[in-house]
């Protein structure tokens, strides 16, 4: 039968063992092991190597994903201070281009390279999760690279504490989250220029997603009344009030059928309900788009509501 592969938790179980072990040796409080299933025992140097290979197991369980490890122990005689000394693996050191031997295993080297403007966040994060204000320690901050660029790490730790709640070890892994963020950035921007584009139409322009608005312009809001804030902050069940119930058969129904890649007439008229409970004849344009890597349903929609009445107004 195949192994199965130990998570993260338990690589992570098993290097602190075995640390232990080592420092209860090194002590003096223990001189040897006796292994539970079997029977030879286990020097200092044996478990130094085991240390050294439960750490370099974490770190390949990691590696597929792009992260690198940190790793540190506080001082039992003043467990509330953040020591400087912390393990900070090859991969992490890798992250901001240093090889394992040019870069020290210390905070404040590490801190040093860290973005003025995101310094404070990042001690202010670390120390609220030491004080127990936070359950996770994690944050996202932009680092200097050895060649001057700026990198971004999304950093996630936690500590462990022994059974009077004192902080006994840190241990984190951090991603470099740099791609990620240049694509938000070139979506903000894509996103920036359609707004601007848009904003000067006529047209109430909407994307509808998942039955939410995920972006409105202006006239959009105008014609529903409600805020652009509001628009985009509606429940599902409330996006789906804005239309006259008569006609969400139609407008849904056209809105699904759209998603699944059926041929479907772009135009139609249909009523919708405002904010203030009104009701307003509204002429919609819709298309199936893809929205920040997923499908949606632009529409864009104008107000005929004078139109109508006066079509009424014809027929007597």
């Amino acid at each position: 039968m195949k192994k199965k592969k130990p998570t993260f938790e338990e690589l992570e179980a098993r290097l602190i063992q075995a640390e232990e072990t080592l420092r209860a040796i090194r002590s003096g409080e223990i001189d040897v092991i006796i292994g539970e299933k079997c029977p030879f025992i286990l020097r200092a140097k044996e478990i130094e190597d085991a240390l050294k290979e439960s750490q370099e197991t974490l770190e390949l369980a990691i590696s597929g994903s792009n992260a690198g490890l940190w790793d540190l122990k506080f001082n039992p005689e003043d467990p509330y201070k953040i020591p400087d000394e912390i393990y900070i693996s090859p991969r992490l050191k890798g992250f901001i281009g240093f090889s394992e031997d040019e870069f020290p295993n210390s905070i404040s080297a590490w801190h040093s390279r860290i973005h003025p403007e995101d310094l404070e966040l990042v001690k202010k994060v670390a120390q609220e999760h030491l004080e127990g204000e936070r359950e996770i320690h994690e944050v996202e901050y932009r680092i200097y690279h050895k060649d001057g660029n700026i990198r971004w790490i999304h950093s996630r730790g936690k500590i462990k504490r022994d059974e009077n709640g004192l902080p006994k070890r840190w241990t984190g892994i951090d991603w470099d989250i740099t791609e990620q963020k240049k694509r938000e950035e070139e979506l903000r921007a894509s996103e920036d220029k359609y707004r601007a584009l848009v904003e000067k139409t006529l047209q109430g322009i909407l994307i509808v997603q998942d039955f939410r608005i995920v972006f409105a312009n202006e006239r959009c809001a105008e014609i529903t009344g409600y805020t652009l804030e509001e628009l985009l902050s509606l429940p599902t069940e409330k996006v789906i009030a804005l239309v006259h119930p008569e006609d969400r058969a139609l407008v849904w129904g056209r809105f699904k059928d759209r998603l699944q890649g059926k041929d479907i007439p772009p135009r139609y008229e249909y009523r919708g309900i405002r904010k203030d409970g009104s009701i307003v004849w509204l002429e919609m344009f819709a298309s199936l788009i893809e929205y920040q890597g997923r499908p949606a349903i632009q529409g864009a929609i104008i107000d005929i509501d004078e139109k109508k009445r006066a079509e009424e107004a014809l027929k007597f």
